[in-house]
């Protein structure tokens, strides 16, 4: 008895080879169902686009419909005012000609939302390229790290042009003033500090990938369910035997997944799409320079008009100078002449030009990390890591190696197992076997 052969789960499989193709359905139907989603879809973004540029403008920026009474031929200003009889109108006709003519109105509502996770992702598809893919996500990901600080700043900055724009109090301008140029300095601090740091889209990725591997969510879908394992029956039932198998193959594709990702990021960081960020970043300081700037110049010239000479009051041509005074340039419709707009046009450019400097450097300190970069390449090995501990979790639940694994499934021919090849096939040649250093 002690050298009988000891009974593993592959032994107690009770597994149908064959499998069974699923009945195919009224292609005509499945047609005719398409091509009404496609109008809806159409409809919504026909309307969509319209609506949500229209409302956008006429809460944040500009009154709409007191410019088009104006413009309007006289006698049809009505036209703006009754325009819930257009959209009854509209409604109408939906109704009318299109089946489900609620989805139409769905889709508008959402259309933010579909642009987002939808075109925007369709959009990147086109590429047909992971380091696009990448990039964009390493972006999304910047933007939303330390998302309540940028909330904070953003509602500060915002009640700093409010109070400059608005108000008539001298007290209350200055102060804006204040609040912007503060908010401008730390903004342009922070641009730099985090140009000269590891991307956070790098760091945070292996301990998400730990805490997705370790989550009871996935130990389920992976691992042979308690049941399963206590029985003392020679044979699986053919409904266990297949959940064996399903879970098996999902922690096969969750590996081969890891792999792939840490592969990709291996090739996105030696890539130029981090240059090509940082320049972003640098490109966004600048527009941000300009606008607080024309708010700040404005300011200025709300609390006493003899710090400038100028032809027009408008707020472009404050914009138009503030631009310039970043070059040291100056424009014929406003002046600096004052010692106080002076000195910030002085201040301006010499702001502007120390940032061209810090950003040669940041590129020239960027192009070396990418070279050799311990932090980074921890990161990307932590990431492998995190492969191999799955495995090693796959070695112990079903007694076979990854490779192995999908081996046994080649037999069983089961669902997942040519998505797990195409995914091995993209990968170099023993990837997942390579020592990390």
């Amino acid at each position: 008895m002690d050298n009988a052969k000891e009974i593993t789960i592959w032994d107690k499989l009770q597994v149908d080879q064959a499998a069974t193709k699923p009945k195919s359905k009224d292609g005509s139907t499945t047609k005719k169902k398409g091509s009404n989603y496609k109008i809806i879809g159409q409809l919504g973004k026909v309307f969509g686009i319209p609506f949500w540029t229209y409302l956008i403008i006429q809460v944040f920026f500009f009154d709409i419909d007191a410019y088009l009474k104006t413009a309007l031929p006289q006698n049809t200003g009505f036209i703006v005012d009754y325009k819930f009889f257009a959209f009854l109108l509209i409604t109408a006709l939906f109704a009318l000609f299109i089946k489900r003519y609620y989805l139409v109105y769905l889709y508008i509502i959402i259309y933010p939302l579909t642009v987002l996770f939808w075109e925007f992702p369709k959009l990147i598809y086109k590429f047909k390229s992971w380091l696009v893919f990448l990039g964009v996500i390493d972006a999304i990901s910047s933007f939303f790290y330390k998302i309540k600080y940028k909330i904070i700043v953003t509602t500060t900055t915002l009640f700093g042009f409010l109070l400059v724009f608005v108000f008539n109090s001298k007290p209350v301008i200055v102060f804006g003033c204040i609040v912007l140029a503060l908010v401008l300095i730390f903004s342009i601090a922070r641009t730099i500090y985090l140009s000269f740091k590891t991307p956070v889209f790098l760091k945070f990725q292996s301990g998400v990938i730990g805490k997705i591997i370790k989550s009871n969510f996935t130990r389920h879908l992976i691992l042979i369910d308690d049941k399963i394992k206590q029985s003392k029956a020679k044979k699986l039932t053919r409904e266990q035997s297949n959940t064996v198998l399903t879970n098996l193959q999902t922690g096969l594709l969750f590996h081969r997944i890891i792999y792939f990702w840490a592969y990709q990021l291996e090739k996105y960081r030696a890539s130029k799409i981090s240059f090509v960020l940082g320049g972003i970043s640098y490109i966004w300081l600048f527009i941000k320079l300009v606008v607080f700037l024309a708010f700040i110049n404005y300011g200025i010239y709300r609390i006493n008009p003899a710090e400038f000479k100028l032809t027009s009051g408008s707020f472009i041509h404050f914009i138009n100078y503030s631009l310039n005074s970043l070059f040291f340039n100056e424009t014929s419709q406003l002046l600096a002449i004052g010692n106080f707009s002076t000195a910030v046009r002085i201040i301006s450019g010499v702001t502007w030009y120390l940032l061209l400097t810090v950003l040669v450097f940041n590129f020239i300190y960027v192009a070396k990390q990418s070279k050799d970069d311990r932090e980074l390449s921890g990161a990307i090995n932590e990431i492998k890591n995190q492969g191999k501990e799955l495995e090693m979790q796959i070695k112990g639940e079903y007694s076979v190696t990854a490779e192995e694994g999908i081996k046994k499934l080649q037999d069983f021919k089961t669902g997942l197992l040519s998505l797990i090849l195409l995914i091995s096939s993209k990968l170099p040649k023993n990837y997942w076997s390579e020592t990390n250093q």
